[in-house]
């Protein structure tokens, strides 16, 4: 019997054609995530949502927006460009103990949050937010049993109507000279074992401004509050190390007793 060779590399040729094609999807400026969804979908229409953030994420392009459809935990997110989560107000996440929610580092871009809940459920060493580059805006959210509600680095973060509630560190601001800054605006502290810590701030170099308290000058000579001072139930307002006003600009407004 005559034997026909047949050449190994058109038998791979072919063998390759016949398998089934991977999709390649485009990046889209608005994608979608649901309890629905699937990660193998292309998350570019309500028809067709992912089911975590980091799906949705991979295919957003850069300025873009990622939109929760519905209640569902979606899981932690790594962010290194312009974009915005929108989280429906029915959106949350739970960071796993030694973990983060939501990391950032984009920088020179700004992240906008809105509606989303981060809920450590007490685990240990969880961090909500921790934002190390970029311009972070956090908006009608809510950061709860944590250690650390959110961390911020040498960068700004700005928190509107943003709840901090049962934390150990509600929020948590370093940095080199001049470059932290944290700005809270209606929100609210409450139950947390330190509401406000910076390390090693220096003179002016790490800024916590919040729009809660009874209102106070920290500028003027003996007008400064006692850091252990207990307020809405935080075990500590603010704690800090280094020279000057551990909290180098920290405006206080609003009643104790009602903090919104």
């Amino acid at each position: 019997m005559r034997k026909i060779a047949f050449p190994l590399t058109l038998l791979s040729t072919v063998l390759v054609s016949l398998l089934p094609a991977v999709p390649a999807w485009a990046q889209a400026a608005r994608t979608f995530v649901s309890a629905a969804g699937s990660d193998s979908n292309n998350c570019i229409s309500v028809a067709t949502p992912c089911r975590h953030f980091a799906a949705a994420y991979a295919a957003t392009s850069t300025g873009g927006e990622i939109v929760a459809l519905d209640p569902a935990n979606y899981g932690s997110l790594t962010i290194s460009q312009a974009i915005t989560v929108e989280g429906g107000g029915w959106s949350y996440l739970t960071p796993p103990a030694n973990g983060t929610g939501i990391t950032i580092n984009a920088s020179g871009s700004t992240v906008i949050i809105r509606n989303l809940q981060i809920n450590g459920a007490n685990a240990a060493n969880s961090t909500g937010i921790s934002l190390t580059g970029g311009n972070l805006v956090l908006e009608n959210s809510a950061l709860k049993s944590l250690t650390t509600g959110i961390s911020v680095t040498s960068t700004k973060a700005t928190l509107y109507h943003v709840d901090i509630i049962g934390n150990g560190t509600g929020v948590s601001a370093s940095g080199s000279a001049g470059t932290t800054e944290v700005l809270l605006f209606f929100g609210s502290a409450f139950n947390n074992t330190t509401a406000y810590s910076m390390t090693n701030p220096g003179s002016g170099s790490v800024s916590i401004l919040e729009f809660i308290y009874i209102p106070v000058d920290l500028s003027l000579p003996g007008n400064k509050p006692a850091y252990t001072t207990s307020m809405g139930g935080n075990g500590t307002l603010v704690s800090g190390t280094g020279t000057g006003c551990p909290c180098s600009s920290l405006g206080v407004f609003g009643g104790a007793d009602n903090p919104n």
